[in-house]
């Protein structure tokens, strides 16, 4: 954005075809990590290192928007808490940090899904965590 900024501040002429602006609705809905605000009311922002700075991997932590911007922003912390409590969302944000290959949280649902892999049938979809993992039953 300065080099735009400094380009039209020198004569030059530029205008961004625009998107829809996901990157700023993104920042906007202020994603936060979901196990630090359920446990101890910390918002760490999502993608941020400050836990584990030497950890890269994106798929470590379980991720949340904290404010609602539209109809379209999914299911936020707050929301999951209300709808399912805190026990279940720290079983699922443990769950999804283990396990995100072949998985996936349905944070609306509250659930764990297997999904569907390319090179297999679709009796792979199921509506329950195994109960090998996380679930205590």
């Amino acid at each position: 954005m300065a080099i735009v900024k400094e380009y039209k501040r020198l004569g030059g002429k530029y205008s961004a075809k625009s998107k829809s602006n996901n990157t700023n609705i993104w920042l906007k809905e202020k994603w936060i990590k979901v196990t630090p605000f359920v446990k101890e009311n910390k918002k760490i922002p999502c993608g941020s290192r400050k836990d584990n700075p030497t950890r890269s991997d994106r798929r470590q932590h379980a991720c949340r928007p904290l404010i609602r911007v539209s109809e379209a922003t999914p299911i936020t912390i707050k929301e999951a808490i209300d709808k399912h409590g805190k026990d279940k969302i720290i079983e699922l944000a443990k769950y999804k940090r283990k396990c995100t290959e072949n998985y996936r949280v349905d944070w609306n649902k509250g659930i764990v899904k297997k999904i569907k892999s390319k090179a297999k049938d679709s009796k792979n979809s199921a509506n329950q965590m195994p109960k090998d993992k996380t679930s205590k039953s």
